[in-house]
């Protein structure tokens, strides 16, 4: 996921929030340990601002602390930002023009790209519901991928794929083509047909495809982070940090977890893991983008 530092921390905020729509059962966030400190700081904003709204539902008005969010991140976004760009899989846009209207354009698809993401993580990962009982790692993977965890599991793939479809179009008509696209020459869709057509659903659709692989990109920085945070933990002697790491890890490798690899008293097994992710994403990556590559230049 490649967002600036402005994208990533807005898109944190309206996370937090977004988790408050979804969540029906408050007992789900409070007693998980990642999730309980943005309970509290949601649950503050909403006492605060319920009677302003005249005692609404709390799901309902943190739909419109989102809305509140998405306009303050429009409005505070720098000028400088005439540039500002966002990308999915193979189309990389840039905003039109700086205006009031152009960045919460941007803003809007940004988060939605940001969910995508997240959505396409849970993908992997959420299969049986059960599972979230025991762990609060996928108990908190469940509640930021809501609503579309709630759909059966093989409805996802196809929705998921319809997202990112979806939002790879609405981000090609709104932004224009950057020469920041680190796949394509400047001057490869110089002789793209502009508008809704046939080609762009085509290239739509393998975009989305590249963004759901670059999920294996967030997941190897994760586990990057996961592996350092780890050692600190150890030559700090922090419990807590040691246990968020592995709960974490575990997550993240899945069935790979059953196989370690040592070396002494160091597991390697999330490097080899890293190495495999790596692999992955370059040979599916490479596929697509030959696709993306033919379909523009089909002679």
């Amino acid at each position: 996921m490649v967002f600036s530092t402005w994208d990533s921390l807005f898109n944190l905020l309206l996370l937090i929030f977004w988790i408050r729509v979804w969540t029906r059962d408050e007992r789900e966030t409070i007693f998980n340990p990642y999730l309980a400190a943005s309970n509290r700081l949601t649950g503050a904003v909403l006492h605060f601002l319920r009677p302003a709204f005249f005692m609404m539902p709390e799901r309902l008005v943190s739909l419109i602390a989102m809305l509140f969010i998405l306009a303050l991140r429009a409005f505070v976004a720098p000028r400088a930002e005439s540039g500002w760009v966002l990308h999915l899989g193979f189309e990389w846009r840039q905003a039109h023009e700086a205006g009031l209207t152009t960045f919460l354009t941007f803003t809007v698809i940004s988060f939605a790209i940001f969910i995508f993401k997240i959505w396409g993580v849970s993908l992997l990962f959420l299969r049986d519901d059960s599972r979230t009982v025991l762990s609060h790692t996928y108990g908190a993977l469940q509640a930021v991928s809501r609503p579309f965890v709630q759909v059966p599991y093989p409805l996802r793939p196809a929705i998921l794929l319809v997202c990112g479809i979806c939002l790879t179009i609405v981000l090609n008509l709104v932004g224009y083509p950057t020469r920041l696209n680190p796949y394509l020459p400047p001057d490869a869709l110089a002789g793209a047909v502009p508008g809704l057509n046939a080609t762009l659903v085509w290239r739509a659709l393998i975009s989305a495809l590249s963004g759901w692989v670059e999920v294996f990109s967030a997941m190897i920085q994760t586990l990057v982070i996961l592996i350092l945070g780890s050692w600190i933990a150890m030559f700090t002697g922090s419990p807590s940090i040691s246990h968020a790491c592995r709960d974490w890890t575990d997550l993240l490798m899945g069935p790979m977890r059953r196989y370690p690899v040592r070396i002494g008293a160091f597991d390697l097994s999330p490097v080899v893991y890293i190495f495999i992710l790596g692999a992955i994403q370059s040979l599916l990556q490479g596929i697509l983008l030959q696709s993306y590559i033919r379909l523009l230049n089909p002679t």
